[in-house]
């Protein structure tokens, strides 16, 4: 065997289908391979910024994935949980089941992802903890000291929308209570809370420059435009553009809104926007962003 297994796990079998389970199990056993069940609606995903790594825990506890393979079934209602374990397994190159099924979702685009496939793509960013709300409970104390209040919570939504900063365990509580009644057995994001001054947006299109535009805050810890923020243009470092183009690559994105804060260790990734706003920010940058990005995408097709 090219990857000799130690551990398998059999990923959200247990309740559909425990005949299933139970024969999968034995036949593991057999031939020397342990197994363990369990949902994708009771894993979390950890990225640490000072270490620049990404953990798997499950209800609360780390997992090892050396030596392990998965075998995966996608059903409602854990297909998004399901979708970024599997994501975050082809990340660190562990073998799992029908992979281009388990991955063909638009997790891979969406903010849930974002930290992990930036950590694989160099790209450092704030330290975050994605976990299903059912299972914040087994996840609270982990949350709380990794990252330390004042902590934000995201869940989905763009231009700065559902966005919350919570600054006591009384506050972090009150408003995941809020959500789960709201959400159900979606996923959340806890991030750390970095102060800044503002933050950048950087247009990137087919690995380009495009624009940067710096955006600040007159009423809250927003920078958006769409929340009031300013914007103005701006020049960047070329650690900065090298980092927006990284960013843009890690998740797979021609056309990116990159969203980088200066911070005391160096540039980090806010966020990447797959639909990024773009015609509220030519004033700001003086030209016509729509246009320079037409005139390269046809320069493109030459």
């Amino acid at each position: 065997m090219k990857h000799k297994i130690k551990q398998l796990f059999l990923v959200n079998n247990k309740v559909k289908e425990p005949t299933f389970a139970e024969t999968f199990t034995a036949s593991a056993n057999q031939v020397g391979i342990s197994t363990t069940q369990l949902s994708s609606l009771d894993c979390g995903y950890y990225y640490s910024r000072k270490k620049h790594e990404c953990i798997l825990c499950y209800k609360g506890k780390k997992l090892s994935l050396d030596r392990t393979a998965w075998f995966i079934r996608r059903w409602a209602p854990s297909e998004d949980a399901t979708a970024l374990l599997a994501l975050f397994l082809e990340l660190h190159h562990v073998p799992f089941t029908d992979a281009k099924a388990n991955t063909a979702h638009e997790i891979r685009t969406s903010k849930l992802s974002q930290t992990f496939q930036l950590a694989a793509g160099d790209c450092a960013s704030p330290s975050t903890w994605v976990v299903p709300i059912k299972s914040f409970s087994d996840f609270k104390d982990k949350i709380i000291r990794d990252l330390a209040f004042p902590i934000v919570v995201k869940g989905r939504g763009g231009l700065g929308q559902r966005v919350w900063k919570c600054d006591s365990e009384t506050a972090l509580v009150k408003q995941v209570t809020v959500l789960k009644n709201e959400m159900g057995d979606d996923l959340l994001i806890f991030q750390e809370f970095i102060r800044n001054e503002g933050d950048i947006r950087v247009v990137v299109f087919q690995n380009k420059i495009i624009a940067a535009i710096s955006r600040s805050s007159t009423t809250g810890f927003l920078n958006n435009v769409s929340q009031g923020g300013i914007a103005a243009g701006t020049t960047i470092t070329n650690e900065e553009k090298a980092l927006a183009k990284r960013a843009a690559k890690a998740v797979n994105l021609e056309l990116a809104g990159v969203d980088i804060v200066r911070s005391t260790s160096g540039p980090l990734i806010f966020e990447v926007n797959k639909a990024p706003d773009i015609s509220s920010f030519d004033e700001a940058a003086g030209f016509n962003i729509a246009e320079k990005i037409l005139t390269q995408y046809i320069d493109s097709l030459r």
